[in-house]
């Protein structure tokens, strides 16, 4: 499945004041820990059938993606700003 055929579900961003030189190692660190499982590189695939549109109602539906994503920000700003 190619990026442009994907849905846009929301935004989300926050405010990091810090180079973009200190913030880019946090956030690849940060992204690389939530998506892959016991160290082992994970690919993101689709959810299609029944097993998607679960997927679809726990997640999407009670917007517990905008409160995973929020903390997920909110530590790689925490993280990358100065102290």
């Amino acid at each position: 499945m190619q990026n442009s055929q994907l849905p846009c579900l929301d935004e989300h961003a926050t405010t990091i004041a810090a180079d973009v030189h200190d913030v880019w190692p946090v956030l690849a660190e940060a992204v690389n820990r939530a998506f892959s499982g016991a160290g082992r590189p994970t690919r993101l695939r689709p959810c299609r059938g029944w097993t998607g549109g679960l997927y679809r109602l726990l997640v999407i539906g009670t917007r517990g993606h905008v409160v995973l994503l929020r903390r997920l920000l909110t530590g790689i700003r925490r993280r990358s700003e100065p102290s």
